[in-house]
């Protein structure tokens, strides 16, 4: 959709928002956490927040018809087999009407938001707000609570933020919205770096090799293929050591300089995509390092591009909406969210956003590779049990 369309149909409501729906019945859409199990934050007064990036995840024309019509794309005895489309297109087909669009858009420019950025499959819209500007658009208070034992213990932030009370909208803009993200920061990603066992002198943990055989890749490099041309795209809320990658790849060339095992770790490009103005945290670098390292070593002729958000459900769809528009084939992550976690905490209201983004990039012919922490769903398992937490809170 043009920016000049949207000016157009902005111009067309002028400000309805700012009149008319102000005195519209409010309605309740979904995206508050289950908050009566968290405590007010210590130290009195609860701190103000800085911006906030707020997402809407946007009904979609016809459900059931982009399931169908991406399912035909993987069906072999499909016309549509493997006749990928791009993010423009599925929104086109699939996405909602643009005047949907251009009203939510209208409703936060006349609340004061910023940065606002509309998919390409105009199924989520983001914008940037201040705590007054989130509170006064969506009908709610927000509020600095203690962050649960349970996820303090694993490295999270010691206070979390989130809504008392369910967002709302007016009724004519709630009956577009699916859900909204970003009035909690409650749910964080997490790593999965598992510690490996060493298995040769002097590395710690498999090299390219080992890897290689282990998942048959020498079957690709015995004909030639080290990834040439492959552009390789690495979901990575965090910032990371530059310089690991280089060092890595230097260390196995030394312990295997006549490359008996193999092939030289040499010949890849990495790049730095920020999304939303980038991560500042440093707890993931580690695990964003090994996720590189990984793939260089299998593919070392391939451009591997790290797109880097902060951490929380806006930023990370804004990412994969990025990965979509960039039209990269293939996209890693390590970084997962037990379904304990968002179902206990009442978070459903992400799947949404989450299954449309991952319909579009399916559509697209994208390649996503979850870790899980090998868990599946249950990628932080070794959390205490919620009952156990809480029998060691109450001293039971």
């Amino acid at each position: 959709m043009s920016i000049r369309y949207i000016f157009a149909c902005l111009a067309s409501f002028g400000l309805l928002a700012a009149s008319g729906m102000a005195h519209q019945n409010l309605v309740r859409i979904e995206g508050a956490p289950d908050i009566t199990e968290l405590q007010p934050a210590l130290g009195g007064a609860a701190p103000r927040l800085g911006t906030l990036r707020i997402g809407l995840a946007l009904k979609n024309i016809d459900s059931s018809g982009s399931d169908a019509f991406v399912a035909s794309q993987y069906d072999p005895q499909s016309p549509n087999f493997h006749k990928w489309i791009d993010g423009e297109e599925f929104g086109r087909r699939f996405g909602a009407p643009d005047t949907d669009v251009a009203a939510l858009t209208q409703y936060l420019a006349a609340h004061g938001f910023r940065n606002v950025t509309i998919s390409q499959t105009k199924l989520f819209i983001s914008a940037d707000g201040s705590q007054d500007q989130v509170e006064k658009a969506f009908n709610t208070k927000i509020e600095v609570f203690q962050r649960p034992f349970y996820m303090v213990i694993k490295g999270e932030p010691a206070t979390t933020f989130a809504p008392t009370e369910p967002p709302k909208l007016p009724a004519l803009l709630a009956s577009k919205v699916a859900s909204v993200q970003g009035l909690t920061d409650l749910l964080m990603q997490h790593p999965a770096n598992l510690a490996m066992q060493k298995v040769k002198v002097g590395a710690g943990g498999y090299t390219p090799y080992d890897l290689s055989t282990a998942y048959d890749t020498d079957w690709l490099h015995s004909r030639g293929y080290y990834g040439q041309s492959m552009n390789i795209a690495v979901y990575s809320p965090t910032e990371w050591h530059k310089t690991d990658v280089n060092t890595f790849a230097t260390a196995i060339t030394n312990i295997d300089k006549d490359f008996a095992d193999g092939y030289p770790i040499s010949g890849y490009t990495i790049n730095e995509i920020t999304v939303d103005g980038g991560s500042t945290n440093t707890n993931g670098a580690t695990e964003a390092s090994l996720d590189v390292e990984t793939i260089v070593g299998q593919a070392p002729n391939a451009t591997v591009n790290l797109i880097e958000p902060k951490n929380g459900i806006t930023y990370e769809i804004d990412a994969y909406n990025k990965i979509l528009a960039l039209k990269y084939p293939v996209v890693s992550s390590s970084w997962s969210n037990e379904e304990y976690t968002i179902i206990q905490d009442k978070l459903q209201s992400s799947d949404t956003a989450y299954n449309n983004t991952m319909k579009s990039l399916a559509a697209a012919g994208i390649s996503v590779f979850q870790s899980a922490g090998d868990s599946g769903a249950f990628a932080r398992n070794n959390y205490p049990a919620r009952d156990i937490v809480k029998q060691v809170e109450i001293g039971g």
